[in-house]
């Protein structure tokens, strides 16, 4: 996109060595931290976002939650969320927790690489002036990092995040970069 202006941040905070102690409706250890989620729903409410897309869900699905109950509360218009859903035990998890919110989130079962940029464009199609915010946390690192910069091109989408790049010290901490568009 020629002329359009990025604003990069990175969040890195320790990992919670509690985590697994917060008992199953929690995070998990390796997934988007508490106050990770706080700084992306922020960044939403900065950007005045109407559509979330999340790439990839964790066994636990907190951030799939997290952003349904966004959707609920009517802080967004829609939200869809892609995963391979690879793992039967976790896809049970994650449907049955969401089984109150399943009305706020489109889950989407495929390869986020292919399915992202066809949803995207069906979107800006049906929705051409909305404003779209993408979350991934799946793939990761380098495949994460081409799929940002692809969704990037499209002219809806305002802002995307990565959840945990590659860090030198990414063993002992998590980190959350998040890209808006200047308005």
């Amino acid at each position: 996109m020629k002329n359009v202006e990025w604003q990069q941040s990175c969040i890195v905070f320790p990992k919670n060595p509690e985590a697994a102690q917060c008992g199953p409706d929690c995070y998990w250890d390796g997934g988007i931290q508490p106050e990770e989620m706080t700084e992306f729903l922020r960044a939403l409410q900065r950007q005045n976002i109407q559509i979330v897309i999340e790439s990839g869900r964790g066994p636990q699905g907190y951030s799939t939650r997290i952003l349904a109950y966004w959707r609920h509360w009517q802080q967004i218009e829609s939200f869809y969320s892609i995963s391979l859903d690879d793992r039967w035990r976790d896809v049970w998890r994650v449907r049955w927790r969401l089984r109150r919110l399943r009305r706020y989130v489109e889950l989407i079962k495929g390869d986020s690489r292919t399915q992202l940029p066809e949803l995207i464009r069906d979107l800006e199609l049906f929705e051409p002036s909305s404003r779209i915010a993408i979350l991934i946390d799946g793939p990761k690192a380098v495949t994460a990092q081409v799929l940002a910069s692809d969704v990037i091109q499209f002219r809806n989408v305002v802002m995307v995040a990565i959840h945990g790049p590659p860090l030198p010290f990414s063993n002992r901490h998590h980190s959350l970069w998040i890209w808006e568009r200047q308005q």
